[in-house]
């Protein structure tokens, strides 16, 4: 750059447009520059290697000799200061400390402060040195590995929320495990005073409700950390909670083949025992709760014979075993009437490949009150084969139960079982 003098009009030179001026001042700017970070590089500092793991020596020996294991803690770590050159500590990671306990001082169980001592891997330069250790040594348990079987005891909290559905009665708990071994250090088994199954109800019961129970070890001094101990069974452990209906509801039967008439006035009989003990029962149909009835099976119009008192037996599951009832039904006041009874398959679909050969069927008993029964025509009930499993039969002929249909006389029914012919192609 130059410059013009006011006064003569010349032009002058900088000193930044001297080129050995400038080499100087660069090359005496390197100098300086390397001398600072030399003696950063050079100059002693200290640092601290965090979580150095510290291994056991001898421990196999000692276990195997004397039959103990280590508890509590397995794993162990110190903390290491070093101190060296800066440039030479920047790389060195905690593989590169060898941290080492002895156990040859072990002999029984207990706890033993085991001195620590320490070393740098030959990869790490000479000049770099150990200067302290967080820990001079570590604290190790070494105990008998023991196993002993508890009984558990359910522990169910009945928390805000919980009720017994009306009708209802809770039974004894079942444990998906009635007893639990626990294994673990020999002073720490011993601490051991009850094993509980413990597990929350906030809900109205109407059912029986499984629960998953946390597994509880308690000491005289409170509850122990099970995870310091090995349990079997391991698995989720389940109090499962019976609830079963509770009293006696009325016994009543259902009716197959019921004339239509009674369908809605019913029909009069009565079941002897005629009560159902509902305790034991694992579930009972809605609408019988509602009703306060319990049905205790099925008659079938078909077996009831006018003309007479008829007694029919019925075996019932009450869930604590079979119960043996009978059903009496007064059919004193009806008659019945022999009657040749048409075929009529208009209203019903069959199979493609079946035909019904059948024309009528002969000598039906027909059953009802006099009046009914005495006004029955030919027409006035047809005959239709039961359409369950016919599209199952092989070719060939076939007789299939008869269903019968009143068009009139309502309030009769058809004593006996009957056949239909039927051909398949």
């Amino acid at each position: 750059m130059r410059r013009t003098d006011a006064a003569g009009g010349k032009a002058s030179r900088s000193v930044m447009d001297n080129n050995k001026f400038v080499f100087v001042l660069s090359l005496l700017i390197a100098v300086v520059c390397w001398v600072a970070v030399s003696m950063v590089n050079t100059q002693e500092v200290e640092r601290r290697v965090s979580g150095v793991k510290v291994q056991l020596i001898q421990a196999d020996e000692v276990l195997e000799n004397y039959g103990l294991s280590i508890f509590d803690q397995t794993e162990f770590t110190v903390d290491v200061t070093l101190k060296g050159y800066s440039y030479l500590l920047r790389d060195i990671t905690p593989d590169d400390i060898e941290l080492t306990a002895s156990c040859a001082s072990v002999a029984a169980a207990g706890t033993y402060d085991l001195p620590v001592t320490s070393s740098l891997s030959g990869t790490v330069n000479p000049n770099v040195k150990i200067t302290k250790l967080s820990s001079g040594s570590v604290k190790v348990y070494f105990d008998k590995e023991v196993s002993k079987t508890f009984t558990v005891t359910e522990d169910i909290v009945e928390k805000e929320g919980y009720a017994i559905a009306e009708g209802y009665e809770r039974e004894n708990p079942i444990l998906s495990a009635e007893s639990v071994t626990v294994s673990g250090a020999s002073r720490d088994v011993s601490r051991i005073v009850a094993v509980r199954a413990r597990a929350e109800l906030n809900k109205t019961l109407n059912s029986t409700e499984r629960l998953e129970a946390e597994l509880i070890l308690e000491s005289d001094s409170g509850v122990l950390d099970i995870t310091d101990f090995t349990v079997q069974p391991d698995g989720p452990f389940y109090i499962t909670i019976p609830v079963n209906h509770t009293g006696t509801y009325d016994a009543v039967v259902d009716f197959a083949n019921l004339p239509q008439d009674y369908k809605t006035s019913g029909f009069p009989y009565t079941v002897t025992p005629s009560t159902v003990d509902v305790t034991s029962m694992t579930s009972v149909d809605t609408a019988q709760l509602r009703a306060h009835q319990i049905s205790v099976g099925t008659v079938d119009f078909a077996d009831i014979v006018p003309g007479k008192v008829n007694r029919i037996p019925l075996t019932f599951d009450s869930g604590s075993g079979a119960v043996e009832y009978e059903v009496e039904i007064d059919a004193s006041d009806f008659v019945s009437r022999t009657l040749s009874i048409p075929v009529d398959t208009s209203n019903v679909t069959l199979p493609g490949n079946v035909r019904v050969t059948s024309a009528e069927v002969a000598e039906v008993t027909v059953a009802g009150p006099a009046d009914s029964v005495e006004a029955l025509e030919r027409t006035s009930v047809y005959a239709v084969p039961a359409t369950d499993g016919l599209s199952a039969l092989a070719v060939g002929q076939h007789s299939v139960a008869a269903r019968f249909v009143f068009r009139t006389a309502t309030d009769c029914w058809v004593c006996g079982k009957y056949t239909v012919d039927v051909a398949v192609q």
